[in-house]
């Protein structure tokens, strides 16, 4: 690069301009105690401005109001970190971006306004410019990318050809390159430029008076290929332009009259199907069955039943929103009667430890549960205590499709409000202490339809756990150490965050303000809530909660004040689980702005600190040993940690805005030797995560980017002493007992 000196008159003058500044500078101080009225204030507000620039904290947007301790700060903006910083005598306000991070990295990284508190980020725009396409971002477990889907406005899986595609009336969900051609209708359905050519085919089955005969239980295939739109019914969404039905003809052979169960599978769409006795006749509808997804084996299905069928050809109508083949299976059985116990008026008599069907199949939802949805059908069913117990009830689909809701009720049963306590599940197991003397009564309902498989056990009444209460004074938990949960007896106590999972509730107190980091570690099957609230663990007493899946389970809290709190853990299923609280002194966010290489790090004080930053602004220049093969290294930055001892260190970069990847390096040489188990990837929202034992020592801390990826980061690093149950550098959870569990009643009439 050429470098060009400027003339020396050029230079004298910028002095004589930089010496005029400054004296100007220096005078203008006492302006406006020049032309101050009585009461110090000038005519031109000059008093008023200075006293606004002091609120401002001239050049330091942090810097506020005067104060006297922490109390005096407080901005009425959640994401700031209000504090008094002594040495100025002034308030800080100092913003933290991770308090308003949500979940999303698509919709931007949100950030902290000083004054006007949490604001949305820019979001992530995948637009290509192409008219043809639909952008969107995903965000999945293989991080974040753009899917640009070609236009098919129509819905029929076929791009219009005006996009490179092969439909040729893309208004027309009939017409594709992926149709059929239809003899006789002058259209050109399949797009290949010709009219009811050779090879065209006569949709089958596709009117009243063509049916497919099915002549005895057994599975067939019916092709919708074609078809319209003929005959309605009263579940078949007939707004959709593009649903189209065939006829089947279901036949009950010549003698006593039977039991029909149907069930239906479609690979894709939206479906239904009914069964009547006239065809096309909605009056002489038997039964109308609206698909849902198959849990087992994929795709749609659905199912129904009719009680008691005469001899005779029953017409059957299967309904699609594609063209595609569904796949249909009958079955008889001996004429039977309609359950009658739908209602709590009519509940069934139902005896303990005497495993039973539940045919669910064909029912209506009359009971509301707070574990179901007001669309599952139900049944109702009653027991007489005559002391009291405690009280199990599990339920499972007795076909393995969908889930069960499990629901004990009072004696007063129908409202939501009578209900005790519910679970849901592929295997539902509801739990409720000392019920009785007298009726309680339980429901059971299906996501599916599916008939269940139900049982209830009784057993000698017990006493709730001290840690199944928030008040008075649940079991204490210790900061920085691991707890061992077992919630194998632990009934549904607390409903702040999750309804219908066995819970516990711990103590936490705080003596200062404090950062925290509650980690919750469950088996890969099983999903957690972890919660904070005060002592009361009412609705209104609920600080923060978070759910989700896979293990371990995060939920940061900055600056929480002084006083008594209450953890509260739930989960989905009472399998072993670990708990750790994380606690340190409140500290303030800090911008980590370059630390590109070694030799400029941001310094990790001793005890920890929360830090954020943004990698898109800086170099690649460290591999990785857990990146992704052949991958480009992501911009990174560095950060030191001084070791004295060994120390429990935990890193956590939840809310980042990118797969993250997370480096932890020994040195003293720089960038120094990956640490064992100390390299992780974070794909999924909660980001990477590590639970270390370090010995005494320098470190390097790698932000990184999984496959490339880079953009705005968190990190929380919680040092504390080791424990003794640390191996081998990594946290290592404690084994425990496996739970034992009732076997799962076998429906000895169970269907696939």
């Amino acid at each position: 690069m050429l470098l060009v000196r400027p003339p020396l008159v050029l230079l004298h003058a910028l002095a004589l301009l930089l010496l005029a500044c400054s004296q100007g500078s220096n005078l203008a101080p006492f302006s406006s105690f020049q032309d101050a009225g009585p009461n110090g204030e000038s005519p031109d507000g000059g008093a008023k401005d200075a006293e606004a620039g002091l609120a401002d904290g001239g050049n330091d947007p942090t810097l506020g109001k005067p104060c006297v301790n922490d109390e005096d700060c407080g901005d009425d903006v959640p994401c700031t970190l209000d504090r008094c910083d002594p040495e100025a005598g002034r308030c800080r306000n100092i913003p933290d971006d991770k308090v308003c991070a949500d979940d999303s990295a698509c919709n931007g990284s949100e950030v902290c306004d000083p004054k006007l508190g949490c604001r949305p980020g820019p979001p992530i725009t995948c637009s290509d410019g192409e008219v043809c396409t639909i952008d969107k971002c995903i965000e999945d477990e293989l991080g974040i990318s753009c899917q640009h889907v070609l236009r098919d406005a129509d819905g029929d899986g076929d791009v219009d050809a005006n996009c490179k595609g092969g439909d040729c009336d893309d208004t027309h969900p009939r017409i594709s390159s992926k149709a059929a051609e239809i003899c006789g209708n002058n259209v050109d359905d399949n797009c290949d430029g010709q009219v009811d050519e050779e090879g065209c085919i006569q949709p089958a089955h596709d009117r009243c008076d063509d049916p497919l005969l099915l002549p005895g239980p057994g599975l067939y295939s019916i092709s919708l290929a074609g078809a319209k739109l003929d005959t309605s019914s009263t579940c078949a969404p007939v707004s959709l332009p593009s649903l189209r039905e065939v006829v089947a003809g279901l036949i009950v052979p010549e003698g006593p009259p039977r039991q029909v169960d149907v069930r239906v599978t479609w690979p894709s769409g939206i479906n239904a199907f009914s069964l009547g006795k006239q065809c096309g006749v909605a009056e002489e509808e038997l039964a109308c069955a609206v698909s849902v997804p198959n849990s087992t084996a994929g795709g749609q299905v659905a199912k129904l039943r009719v009680h008691s069928l005469a001899p005779g050809v029953y017409p059957l109508l299967v309904y699609s929103s594609q063209d595609t083949t569904a796949s249909i299976s009958y079955q008889l059985g001996p004429a039977s009667s309609p359950p009658a116990n739908e209602t709590c008026s009519t509940a069934a008599l139902l005896l303990p430890d005497t495993p039973t069907v539940a045919p669910i199949v064909g029912t209506s939802p009359n009971v509301p549960s707070q574990c179901g949805s007001p669309t599952f059908p139900d049944l109702v069913y009653r027991m007489e205590l005559d002391h009291p117990y405690d009280v199990r009830v599990f339920a499972s689909p007795a076909d393995g499709v969908g889930t069960a809701v499990a629901s004990i009720r009072n004696a007063a049963c129908s409202l939501l409000t009578d209900e005790i306590t519910c679970a849901t599940g592929s295997l539902a197991s509801a739990f409720a202490r000392k019920l009785g003397p007298g009726p309680i009564y339980v429901s059971v309902a299906s996501s599916a339809g599916s008939d269940l498989n139900l049982l209830v056990t009784l057993s000698p009444p017990t006493d709730p756990l001290p840690e199944e209460s928030c008040s008075p004074s649940p079991p204490l938990l210790a900061p920085n150490k691991d707890r061992a949960l077992d919630l194998t007896d632990h009934t549904d106590d607390h409903t702040l965050c999750s309804i219908g999972q066995p819970d516990a509730a711990f103590s936490l107190p705080l003596q200062e303000p404090s950062d925290l980091l509650l980690v919750l570690r469950t088996s890969n099957s099983t999903s957690g809530t972890l919660s904070l609230a005060h002592p009361a663990c009412t609705s209104s007493d609920l600080l923060s909660c978070k759910s989700a899946l896979p293990s371990p389970l995060r939920l940061p809290l900055r600056n929480v004040t002084p006083g008594d709190y209450r953890v509260i853990v739930d989960l989905s299923s009472p399998t072993p689980a670990q708990l750790t609280p994380l606690v340190r002194k409140s500290l303030p966010p800090l911008f980590v702005p370059f630390a590109d290489t070694c030799e400029d790090a941001q310094l990790i004080p001793l005890e920890g600190g929360s830090f954020q930053g943004n990698t898109a602004n800086v170099n690649a220049q460290y591999a990785a040993g857990c990146d992704q093969g052949n991958a480009p290294n992501a911009p990174d930055q560095m950060l030191r940690l001084d070791l004295p001892q060994k120390k429990r260190v935990v890193f956590d970069m939840n809310g980042s805005a990118y797969p993250t990847l997370l480096n932890i390096r020994k040195g003293p040489g720089c960038p120094g030797k990956e640490v064992s188990l100390g390299c992780t990837i974070g794909t999924l929202p909660q980001r990477s995560f590590l639970d270390l034992t370090l010995d005494e020592g320098t470190y390097f801390v790698q932000i990184d980017g999984f496959n490339g990826a880079s953009g705005a980061w968190f990190l929380d690093v919680f040092v504390s002493d080791p424990l003794p149950q640390l191996t081998g550098g990594i946290r290592q959870p404690e084994r425990l007992p496996p739970l034992a569990l009732p076997p799962t009643p076998v429906d000895p009439l169970a269907h696939g």
